[in-house]
Order: structure tokens, then C-alpha cells, then sequence
């Protein structure tokens, strides 16, 4: 690479599997688009291309991994040759497709998930979470061992990261129980609901974990949507605990994920190996009742559990794969297909009541929701719109 440093410039970033993914880049007067990112001797390599109209050479920036800590970082840019940048945007606009594909894939899969767990409901929910903890496990192990990652993730295991992966694990274990059972004893719409203000509910992890600060049409959103809670549990006289519970475990679990170092699928073979144990145990506890489910509640029953780690393990490789691809914002807008599949399969497929008072309640949280995805959206237009 050739050419002289340019001025330092600010790297917008956002969260990843692998740590902070910068969104793009600003400097003086140009704004930069990620188009290419790999990992090269330890060093992670950005190719930007300028969203300036005038003629511009393609950029590349390498910082060390240690530098991935930081949300705002300055560094200083060295042009690359113009002929490099020939028909890489093109490959990069197939790549965001490809993206778009694969997390619309994920969102999918998770948003007719309860069609799996209807179709083994005579087995206990506490039977057929430790059923898809061991399956999916074994499919994890075998993936990993295909990518040759069980060496990494020995080195990454120090106390510290299976600290982490332990309340990871308990937290996951808490909500994965509460959707499968939520989901069998008819309570479909009120799982979609939890995940509908997951969003939210991170929002406020954020001002009381990590004293971050509600901007002011934040804070507004919260406020909606805490009111069309509020709504439903005066109507129904309870508070829709099943939402919360769902809600809160997934939210604290992706801020453990947050500081986690490890990538997806180590992470979550991690995560299911902790729990292992306990489920064996549960499988063996109710095989000497003589109530387990697996090889004694027909062939079509058997396969389903034993399939429970295929269809937990899928989703989250297209997410994966996906979210490498394209960026926060449309991710942020693709997220609401899965509680929307959930609301549609809970109200149509399976008869669960949808009446005023619910329509009430989840239009207000949807309201607070469309308020917040459009303020997020304008957050990110405006961070990468060219400085005047």
C-alpha cells in the first residue's frame, strides 16, 4: 500500500460477534462505507469506499484486535492503489443482499418455532428443554470440530470467560424453559409481546447497568411502552409476566454476550456444554420414573426431540452469517419478524384471543416501537452523513 497518511479519522462502531464492527467512517469532509473486512496476522483489515460524489481512491485501514475495546477510536488512513477498488462495490451491494437473505431466514425460523414445540407439547417442557440443551450440544460439537475451533476455544477458557458463559448459560436455560412452556399452554401472543419490547427493555438495562443516558424520544418510546403494559396487566388483572420474564432474560443475556469474547458457535457450545450436566440429569431422572418421552412416545415424537438441536442451532448460523453482512439498522428492522410471526401463528393457527384490550395494549408498545426504530434510523443516517 502507498500514499501518505490523510487526517485521523472517527470510526463509528457497533456491536459484533467478534467484537466492535465499525458501521462507518467520517473524516473531514468525506463519509466511508465498510465494503471488505478480514483478519490478517492478527490485525483487522477495512476496506472503505467514500460516499462522496466526486472521484475519491479506495481507503484501507488496519488497527491491532486490542483496539476493538473502544467504541471511538482515532487512527489515520492510507490510500490504496484506485485500481483496487474496480468492481468491488457491486460485490459489496451482493453481499448485503446475501445478508438480508440469511437474517430474513433466521427471523423466520425463529417466528414459526412454535409450531415445532406444538408438535411435541404431551412431552414436559422441563423434558424437552434438556432434550434440545444435549441435541444441540451434539450438533455444536460436531460443527466445531469441522471448523477445527476446539483449539481456540481451549485458549480462550480462562475463569473469567466461564464466568461469563455460566450466567449466559443460566440466563438462556430461564428463557428457552419459559418459551417452550409459554408456547404449549397456549400463551403464544404473550411470548411474541416479550420479544416485541426486548428492545426497550435493553434500552433500560443500559441506563441502570451501564448508567448510559435516554435521549429524550428514548425515554418517550420506554414511557409508551411501560403504559400499554401497564394497560394489559389492569385489564387482565395480572401482570403479563410471561412477556417480562422472556423480555428481561434475553436482554440481560445479550449484554453478558456483549463483553463475551468468544464467536458464535464457540460461544454457544460454551454455553450448552455448562448446562449438560443438569440436563442429562433430568433426561436420566425421568427415564428411571419411567416418563421420558425419547424412544418411548413414537417414532415421530423421538425424532422431533432429537431434532431440537438442528432447528435451535440453524437460525442462529443465519443470523450469523447475516449480521456480517449488513448493517445494524436493517437488522434492527428485520428483528420485529419474528414476534410478528409468533403474533399471526398464536392468533390465526391456534385460536388464542386477540381482543380490544390486547389490541389496545399492543398498540401502544407498537407505537413506542415505530417511534424508536425511526429515531434510531435518522441516529444512524445522520452519524454518517458527510460533515458541512
Amino acid at each position: 500500500m502507498a500514499g501518505a497518511p490523510v487526517n485521523p479519522c472517527r470510526v463509528i462502531a457497533a456491536s459484533s460477534g467478534r467484537g466492535w464492527k465499525p458501521a462507518g467512517l467520517r473524516t473531514g469532509g468525506w463519509v466511508l462505507a465498510i465494503e471488505e473486512s478480514r483478519i490478517v496476522n492478527g490485525v483487522v483489515e477495512l476496506s472503505f469506499f467514500t460516499s462522496h460524489h466526486s472521484p475519491s481512491p479506495n481507503l484501507h485501514l488496519p488497527f491491532p484486535l486490542c483496539s476493538i475495546h473502544h467504541r471511538f477510536c482515532l487512527f489515520r488512513l492510507k490510500e490504496m492503489p484506485c485500481s483496487a477498488r474496480r468492481g468491488r462495490q457491486p460485490a459489496a451491494v451482493s453481499l448485503r443482499k446475501q445478508g438480508i437473505w440469511l437474517a430474513v431466514g433466521a427471523y423466520a425460523l425463529w417466528g414459526v418455532l412454535p409450531v415445532y414445540w406444538k408438535a411435541v407439547q404431551t412431552v414436559p417442557a422441563l423434558e424437552i428443554l434438556a432434550h434440545r440443551i444435549v441435541w444441540s450440544l451434539v450438533f455444536l460439537a460436531g460443527l466445531l470440530s469441522l471448523q477445527g475451533g476446539w483449539t481456540e476455544l481451549r485458549r480462550a477458557l480462562t475463569p473469567r470467560t466461564a464466568g461469563v458463559y455460566a450466567r449466559a448459560a443460566a440466563l438462556l436455560s430461564v428463557n428457552w424453559l419459559t418459551y417452550i412452556w409459554a408456547v404449549n399452554a397456549g400463551r403464544i401472543v404473550e411470548t411474541s409481546l416479550g420479544y416485541f419490547i426486548n428492545p426497550l427493555v435493553t434500552v433500560i438495562l443500559g441506563v441502570l447497568v451501564l448508567r448510559e443516558r435516554l435521549r429524550r424520544l428514548q425515554a418517550l418510546c420506554v414511557a409508551l411502552a411501560a403504559l400499554g403494559v401497564g394497560y394489559l396487566t389492569w385489564h387482565h388483572g395480572e401482570l403479563p409476566w410471561v412477556a417480562l420474564v422472556l423480555a428481561g432474560s434475553f436482554a440481560w443475556y445479550g449484554l453478558l454476550k456483549k463483553t463475551a469474547p468468544l464467536p458464535t458457535v464457540h460461544g454457544l457450545t460454551l454455553e450448552t456444554a455448562l448446562l449438560a450436566l443438569p440436563a442429562l440429569g433430568v433426561l436420566l431422572w425421568r427415564e428411571a420414573l419411567g416418563r421420558a418421552a425419547f424412544g418411548h412416545a413414537g417414532p415421530g415424537v423421538t425424532l422431533l426431540l432429537g431434532f431440537t438441536g438442528v432447528v435451535t442451532a440453524l437460525p442462529l448460523l443465519l443470523f450469523a452469517a447475516g449480521a456480517r453482512r449488513v448493517s445494524l439498522a436493517t437488522l434492527g428492522l428485520l428483528q420485529y419478524l419474528a414476534p410478528t410471526g409468533q403474533l399471526l401463528l398464536g392468533v390465526w393457527a391456534y385460536n388464542e384471543p386477540f381482543g380490544r384490550a390486547r389490541s389496545v395494549g399492543f398498540g401502544l408498545i407498537w407505537l413506542a416501537l415505530l417511534a424508536y426504530t425511526i429515531e434510531g434510523w435518522w441516529r444512524a443516517r445522520a452519524a454518517v452523513r458527510p460533515a458541512l
